[in-house]
Order: C-alpha cells, then structure tokens, then sequence
C-alpha cells in the first residue's frame, strides 16, 4: 500500500512540474527560453570573453562595430553560465534586469520577466 501512494505522489509532482516548463503561458523551456540576469551591458570591445557561449563571434566586425551587448547569467544542467548577446535595435537594459533569453538563436530579444510578488 504505501508503494502505491508513494508511486501515486510522484507521478502527481512530476505533472505538476510539467507545467512549469512554460514561462508566463508564452515562453517555452522547449523551445529555448531562460530565465537570465543582466550582468553588464557594453560595446563589443567593452566586454571580456565569457566561459560558456558569446554570440560576438557569428557578427561580421560592422555589426561589432555598432551593436551594444548584454552578458546574461542564467542556469545550465544546474550550473551558472554566462552569454553574450547583442541587444536588439532599440532595446534597452539595465545591470540587475531579470529577463527571458533564447539559448538557440542570437537573434533572440530579450523580454523582461514579469516579477514574482
């Protein structure tokens, strides 16, 4: 009996999680989405190579040229990693900005989370 309700009460928290996997209704584990952390916004030049993944490297020296920065904190396989990606035309950060990211593409804005009261 107390097999049954332990197999029952983990099949009930692994649903449950589940759902989990989808940021505010819109933004999905599966398709890429993160929650990260601003840690410095900069030129190209202005930011050092980080350990784990920086988009620099996919821009021709133009888009280096006139393009602003963010590196991003976010966790990977229970591990904090960092990324650089270019901000978007127009887009904004700021140090300490909790945002969504897309670990597939560099292409990807990044959206501001909503905060958790």
């Amino acid at each position: 009996m107390l097999k049954n309700s332990v197999g029952a009460s983990l099949i009930a928290a692994l649903s449950a999680t589940g759902c989990a996997l989808v940021y505010e209704g819109k933004y999905d584990w599966h398709d890429g989405w993160r929650e990260a952390q601003v840690l410095q916004i900069g030129s190209a030049a202005d930011i050092e190579r980080p350990r784990f993944s920086d988009c620099r490297g996919q821009m021709t020296s133009q888009q280096l040229a006139m393009s602003q920065f963010a590196v991003l904190s976010y966790t990977h396989m229970a591990r904090k990693r960092h990324r650089v990606v270019p901000l978007q035309a127009g887009q904004s950060g700021a140090v300490g900005d909790q945002v969504y990211m897309q670990i597939t593409s560099c292409d990807g804005p990044l959206v501001a989370r909503k905060s958790r009261a």
